[in-house]
């Protein structure tokens, strides 16, 4: 749809709601467009086709669990909602109208760092609201609540984009399309939106609130730039990793496909499948929430591990010092090899297998020395440990490389 602007017929008064006529695309200034929205928040009360709508309304949102229903299900009942909004706000004119001007796609996938968007209609296709059922950081069902809110976000959007006459005299483009198509016309028909619906019933009180992200946002981000740079993902996605085997598409087994020709066919189809790389990327990773947990737990077995490296360290010390005291009256050299080992192992200083070639030469050191069995035992069990988790601690790190 072209943004020209024709002052003759693009500045209508917006119709009356109780009236027959549906509003026309780009032909209202930005007050007409606030003004039927602005009447339903001022009234002092509902009269019987809007306490109608909100009971149809509401009865359609409380049966709705998008978490335990089909993708079907749940594209069906969004539509419902759609169309009912639709009507109660903007006199049905984005659905209802001689013709649609948007249609709603759900798909039962998630999306790099969007939960719905809107698209604009043209001379060549209808105006689309696609919504995404599953959340981007956890890959799961998002609540209806949260559904709901994107839908009503999206809405506005194409209220505003469709019906906003953009006249390059008396509106300025950025009343809709500031800060990414969030005007100040948007902000405004949004915000009546959403404080009007949680009127309508106590469980709509968290329309309009975004649920918390689980994963704070730099690790997202920083997740997947660190993943991106896989070349696994990267050749996939750059047609560079090509099988040798021709495609059985050709009905004659003497022609062949050239290799130009195999890599131009498999770019155009993931460039049509995919809307950009991080979108390619993120369905083939595990989920931001997933690795942030493994993430959170690597931490929690570094400090685990410095915890018992400092534990065991000051343990083998003791129980050296103890079998020194019982042994002889002088400082044993055992002594100083656990201190000296201790000291090494608690900065790190030692990677796995030099701590295991230390704690060879410090066990064959113990069976030649004067050292109590008891003294003995504690040192090797606790020098043990201090290997054992910087086995653990290297083996997790080695599965989570994000982390380093």
């Amino acid at each position: 749809m072209a943004d020209r602007n024709d002052c003759t017929t693009h500045h209508l008064d917006f119709p009356d709601p109780e009236g027959a006529e549906f509003p026309q695309p780009r032909a209202y200034d930005a007050e007409e467009l606030l003004q039927p929205l602005t009447d339903i928040l001022d009234s002092a009360s509902l009269n019987a086709r809007q306490k109608g709508s909100i009971y149809e309304f509401v009865t359609d949102y409380v049966i709705a669990d998008t978490g335990k229903m089909t993708a079907q299900e749940a594209r069906d009942i969004i539509e419902v909602l759609l169309v009912r909004i639709d009507d109660y706000f903007f006199k049905g004119g984005l659905t209802q109208g001689p013709i649609r001007l948007i249609r709603l796609r759900v798909l039962d996938e998630s999306r790099y760092l969007l939960n719905g968007f809107y698209l604009p209609p043209t001379q060549y296709y209808t105006g689309r609201i696609v919504i995404y059922l599953r959340d981007y950081i956890s890959g799961r069902r998002r609540a209806t609540s949260d559904i709901l809110t994107t839908l009503v976000h999206e809405l506005a959007h194409a209220y505003c984009g469709i019906f906003f006459n953009f006249c390059p005299v008396n509106n300025n483009r950025d009343i809709v399309m500031a800060n990414g198509g969030h005007g100040i016309l948007w902000q405004q028909v949004y915000q009546a939106m959403y404080t009007h619906m949680r009127t309508w019933d106590p469980r709509l009180a968290r329309v309009g609130i975004r649920t918390p992200p689980a994963v704070p946002f730099p690790f997202v981000r920083s997740y997947y730039d660190f993943m991106s740079l896989n070349p696994r993902f990267r050749n996939a996605w750059d047609v560079t990793d090509l099988e040798p085997w021709e495609p059985r598409l050709l009905p004659n087994p003497r022609w062949h496909w050239r290799p130009a020709r195999k890599e131009m066919f498999k770019r155009a189809l993931l460039r049509m499948t995919f809307e950009g790389y991080p979108h390619f990327l993120s369905t083939r990773v595990i989920t931001p929430l997933v690795a942030y947990r493994l993430y959170r737990a690597y931490k929690y077995l570094e400090v685990l591990t410095r915890g018992v490296i400092v534990a065991s360290t000051f343990l083998s010390v003791v129980a050296a010092i103890w079998g020194f005291w019982q042994t002889t009256s002088g400082l044993r050299q055992d002594t100083l090899i656990v201190w000296d080992l201790g000291k090494r192992v608690a900065s790190s200083e030692l990677s796995v297998s030099e701590a295991l070639v230390q704690a060879a030469i410090l066990t064959d050191s113990f069976s030649r020395s004067s050292l109590p069995k008891s003294a003995q035992l504690v040192i090797s069990i606790s020098f043990l440990l201090s290997v054992s988790f910087i086995a653990l601690k290297a083996l997790t790190q080695a599965l989570i490389p994000f982390s380093a």
